[in-house]
C-alpha cells in the first residue's frame, strides 16, 4: 500500500467518525504507528473570535515535538491566526529537537504552533468560525515515533474565547493503529458544550 492510500484511508475514517449535527468546539489530532510509517490525521471546528489574523502562507506539513504541527496538503495556502492572550497546554510532545517533514499530505491544512513567543494555529484559507475542518492528513514515511522524537501520551492545549466556553487542540500520540475512531469520538463526545454555527 502506498502512502498516498494510506493518507486517504486514514483521512476518510477520521472524518467519518467526528462528524456531528452541529458545531462543536475543539480540533483532536491522533498520531498513530501504521506498519513502517508514521500517520496523522485531525479534524474538529474552532472558534476563532479571541485569535488575530497574521497572514496567509503556504505551510508544509511536519512536527517539531517542542515546537509545532501542521498536516494537510502542503501546497494550499494557510490563514495564520495568532492568540494575542496565549494559551496553556504543555511545552512539547515529545524529546525530539528536530523538524520531521512529511512524505505527503492531503485535505485541509490543519495546524498549531505553540512553541512560539505568541501562539498561532493555521485553519483552511478563507476559514469562517464555526465550520468543520475535516480530512487533514499527513504521512511520515519510514518513520516511527521514535525517529520523530514523539512521546506516547494525549497533549491538550485550551484557551478562552469571546462566548468565555473556550476551544482546544488535543494531540494523541498513539503507539499502533485502532484510535482513529476514538480519536473522532472524543472531539464530538469529550467537549463540554456544543454550539450552534455563527452565520
Amino acid at each position: 500500500m502506498n502512502l498516498q492510500s494510506i493518507v486517504v484511508r486514514v483521512s476518510a475514517a477520521a472524518g467519518a467518525c467526528v462528524l456531528a449535527p452541529h458545531a462543536h468546539a475543539g480540533v483532536a489530532v491522533g498520531v498513530e504507528q501504521v506498519g513502517a510509517d508514521v500517520v496523522v490525521s485531525g479534524s474538529g471546528v474552532l472558534d476563532l473570535s479571541s485569535w488575530t489574523y497574521l497572514n496567509t502562507v503556504g505551510q508544509p506539513p511536519g512536527i517539531h515535538p517542542g515546537m509545532a504541527i501542521q498536516i494537510g496538503t502542503g501546497a494550499q495556502s494557510t490563514d495564520l491566526y495568532y492568540q494575542p492572550s496565549g494559551f496553556t497546554g504543555p511545552s512539547s510532545i515529545g524529546p525530539g529537537l528536530g523538524v520531521g517533514f512529511a512524505d505527503s499530505g492531503v485535505g485541509a491544512p490543519l495546524g498549531l504552533f505553540w512553541g512560539l513567543p505568541s501562539p498561532a494555529i493555521s485553519v483552511p484559507l478563507g476559514y469562517a468560525s464555526g465550520d468543520p475542518i475535516l480530512g487533514a492528513s499527513a504521512v511520515f514515511g519510514g518513520q516511527t515515533l521514535v525517529s520523530l522524537g514523539l512521546a506516547e501520551g494525549s497533549y491538550t492545549w485550551s484557551w478562552a474565547t469571546s462566548d468565555g466556553q473556550g476551544d482546544f487542540f488535543t494531540i494523541n500520540v498513539l503507539p499502533a493503529p485502532g484510535g482513529v475512531c476514538t480519536i473522532g469520538m472524543i472531539a464530538v463526545f469529550g467537549l463540554r458544550r456544543r454550539r450552534v454555527r455563527e452565520r
